[in-house]
């Protein structure tokens, strides 16, 4: 139950290491609002702060009037979580003897407005004359109101992206990536995710041509493809990351453009770089090498080109997995977090 302690660096602790969400994705109304005040009082500007039953019950209302969530959206949306162990000692923060949980799709469409009209409206502050994010109205020295309300703009945006990267397992494209591309090339959020499928299968075909290739022993084949795959999925992030030129970029350019800034992830190891620039080279020596034999090295040199090559399209295609497994991962970043999520962007409750 939070406090006005004494001790501040422990409240500052607690709020620093708040669960806002649940795993399911619920998000405990009733605690944040208590907290919230809390931190009010921890920053010494108690007259400031709304009441929690204001803040609670204007998310409820933000909830409720959106046209996006519907004409049912408390019922769907708004649990009502009965505490069947409920003593007085909940009472602070569960005075009505039962837990108020809001779905994460509820807050895709109201957490943005709902953050900004505590300070806005509840609280009067003045509103900025440009654009700015949600949480604008809070001064830098108000160090816990600021902690705990970036922290919950923070791990929302965190738990959307997790929920993004199963979702592009499933689906083949990320939600995230579309929505970026959207606003990137001013297209149709629908346009850019067919886009996204239509690349998806052409990959998946690519990959499945590779496979073939190499059972079938057509090694030349396959190192080709690979190297289309992979130039393609770092053409992407390429792009996406903003840089520009690179229609006619060989593959050696990518390579040289991805540079220091190149995020491994958790699925390239370090030594990537190193991996993919020695396959780049053994495949130059697959392609080109055989040409370059002379007539009477022939038999010679096709035994010693056939084993060469088949280790280069097996290390090739090694390489197309671990590089698609990183692309999936990384294309939930594209989209940068502002704390402000399209209205386009579904998630399941």
């Amino acid at each position: 139950m939070p406090q006005n302690s004494d001790n501040a660096q422990e409240f500052l602790n607690e709020i620093s290491n708040y669960e806002y969400f649940s795993k399911d994705g619920l998000f405990d109304l009733e605690s944040f609002c208590v907290h919230l005040s809390a931190c009010f009082a921890n920053d010494g500007i108690l007259n400031l702060s709304p009441q929690p039953r204001d803040i609670y019950d204007l998310l409820l209302y933000c909830i409720q009037t959106d046209p996006n969530l519907g004409g049912e959206a408390l019922q769907k949306h708004v649990l009502a979580q009965e505490l069947t162990n409920w003593t007085t000692d909940d009472a602070f923060v569960y005075p009505d003897r039962y837990r108020t949980c809001i779905t994460i799709s509820a807050l895709t469409f109201t957490h943005s407005h709902w953050v900004a009209s505590i300070g806005y409206d509840l609280m009067n502050l003045p509103e900025p004359k440009e654009p700015a994010h949600a949480a604008a109205w809070i001064k830098p020295e108000w160090i816990f109101v600021k902690t705990f309300i970036e922290g919950f703009l923070t791990s929302y945006w965190d738990f959307i992206k997790d929920n993004d990267k199963q979702s592009t397992k499933e689906k083949g494209y990320s939600l995230l990536e579309a929505l970026h591309k959207a606003h990137s090339n001013e297209i149709d959020y629908d346009q850019a995710i067919k886009s996204l499928k239509q690349r998806h299968e052409a990959q998946q075909k690519a990959l499945q041509q590779i496979q073939k290739a190499i059972d079938e022993e057509f090694f030349l084949e396959a190192i080709t493809l690979q190297e289309c795959f992979i130039s393609n999925c770092l053409y992407n992030y390429l792009v996406m990351q903003g840089k520009n030129n690179l229609e006619d970029a060989s593959f050696h350019k990518l390579l040289t453009q991805i540079g220091k800034g190149f995020n491994h992830g958790q699925y390239l190891k370090s030594d990537f770089d190193s991996r993919i620039n020695d396959w780049r080279k053994d495949r130059n020596k697959a392609i080109h090498g055989f040409i370059t034999s002379k007539i009477d090295e022939l038999t010679t040199a096709k035994a010693n080109f056939d084993g060469f090559s088949k280790e280069t399209a097996l290390q090739g295609a090694a390489l197309c997995s671990d590089i698609e497994k990183w692309y999936e991962n990384e294309a939930v970043n594209y989209a940068t977090p502002t704390h402000e999520i399209a209205d386009d962007l579904q998630l399941s409750s």
